[in-house]
């Protein structure tokens, strides 16, 4: 959604500017809220389980450009990302789900999401779309724990 695009957008940016002082430890967890998986959270996923990180991240940041949630985008993301389209349609028209997408499933429950975007720094939860100070007063909060 456009506030996820959003608040990624400017996480990644306030990241990016601590990366050299600052050593962070970030685990995405695919989240949607209808009772069909979507089709971009199978492909970032079908990547994550064929041991492309890599190409998972890659494809991610391509999808948070896409215009719109559709097949469309999601193999136009995935072009440009570089991902090999022939295991990707495959994986896509299989249709069931994997044990990852299974255990995904479970983590996003058991982590009680109640809206998104959701984001854990620290001990912190920040739901909704954030602004740019509030994320850096999240970081510098979670950072001065850890030197506690």
């Amino acid at each position: 959604c456009t506030h996820c695009r959003a608040t990624y957008r400017t996480l990644e940016r306030v990241l990016h500017e601590l990366e050299p002082t600052v050593f962070v430890e970030s685990r995405r967890v695919y989240t949607w809220s209808g009772k069909e998986t979507p089709l971009w959270v199978r492909a970032c996923l079908h990547m994550r389980d064929m041991g492309r990180r890599d190409l998972e991240l890659r494809l991610f940041e391509e999808l948070m450009r896409a215009k719109e949630d559709t097949p469309a985008e999601l193999f136009a993301a995935a072009r440009r990302a570089g991902v090999p389209m022939t295991p990707l349609r495959e994986a896509l028209r299989v249709g069931e789900p994997t044990m990852r997408l299974i255990r995904e499933q479970r983590l996003m429950r058991r982590a009680r999401l109640k809206g998104l975007p959701t984001i854990d720094i620290g001990q912190r939860r920040l739901m909704g779309e954030q602004r740019e100070v509030d994320l850096r007063r999240a970081i510098d909060a979670a950072l001065g724990d850890a030197r506690n």
